[in-house]
């Protein structure tokens, strides 16, 4: 198993990958390019701005305001197709998208579990918190050209929850992460109270055959399906319902070339663990030792 490891590695290591600092190699030293601070790892000296609070900690993203931007761009690319193939949807005017975060989830009273984000909402924005949808609507018809409203609907933690459970991204830092943020138009997020009206307003103010496109056979947040989503069809109801997640898994199929790096990056360090592992593995000893 140790060979078949280790060859894994080799393969892995060989392949080629993208300009990203995130390289292919086993080490520093077989990597021609470093960074800053000599390793071929980036670290915080490298891109400060990539390190993100989440819950009290920090992480580091390796994909830029840019490359979510890409993604959604990629999203509206894949929906028309999509609408262009349905005769159901050939006479729609408006059609809204609705990508929701994953939901807090706590194992007592106040003790939460390590939060797990909707994979479809991270993908689209980079934001770490729970409680916030992503908002995307365009016409429909020929001659569009891009989603024309997106908005980030995000929670703002107050004093409270910032002591008890860390610091989480502001709104405003969440919606530069997810490249939402034009610094002469900081109205591309809207925080808690507001949200509820401003997705109300977009359901409402949409003229002729509406479409709404969000999985509400399984919200991925009962809060904001309850709170937001329902209050919002309350208001108006659209004509047609349908998944968005189908259209966005064909998106995800397609890997960047950053992906890519990342998923070899990834591999390899479950190939170096397991291997430390088998090295270190002798009769007798148990997961505790």
């Amino acid at each position: 198993m140790l060979r078949k490891f280790s060859a894994c590695r080799r393969f892995l290591s060989s392949s080629s990958s993208s300009s990203s600092s995130y390289t292919a190699s086993a080490s520093p030293a077989q990597s021609s390019s470093t960074t800053s601070s000599g390793s071929s790892t980036p670290s915080h000296l490298d891109g400060p701005e990539l390190l993100l609070p989440r819950s009290g900690h920090f992480y580091l993203d390796p994909f830029t305001p840019a490359d979510y931007a890409e993604r959604r761009r990629l999203l509206f690319e894949e929906f028309t197709r999509r609408l262009s193939s349905d005769k159901q949807f050939a006479d729609f005017d408006r059609h809204i998208l609705l990508v929701p975060s994953a939901q807090q989830q706590f194992m007592a009273h106040h003790v939460p579990y390590t939060m797990r984000q909707n994979s479809y909402f991270r993908y689209l924005t980079g934001h770490l918190g729970a409680d916030a949808m992503l908002v995307l609507a365009c016409n429909g018809g020929s001659g569009v050209s891009d989603f024309d409203t997106a908005r980030l609907l995000v929670h703002r933690q107050s004093e409270t929850e910032r002591l008890w459970d860390g610091g989480e991204p502001t709104p405003v830092e969440a919606a530069q992460r997810a490249g939402l943020l034009d610094p002469a138009n900081s109205g591309l997020y809207t925080e808690d109270e507001e949200a509820a009206k401003f997705l109300a307003d977009q359901m409402t103010s949409a003229k002729g055959k509406l479409a709404l496109w969000y999985n509400y056979k399984e919200p991925a947040n009962g809060n904001l399906d309850r709170s937001l989503v329902l209050a919002a069809v309350k208001q108006r109801g659209p004509q047609a319902v349908a998944n968005i997640e189908p259209v966005l898994d064909r998106v995800r199929w397609r890997k960047s070339a950053k992906e890519l790096a990342v998923m070899r990056r990834a591999a390899l360090i479950g190939s170096e663990a397991m291997n430390s592992a088998m090295r270190a593995t002798k009769p007798d000893i148990n997961e505790a030792a």
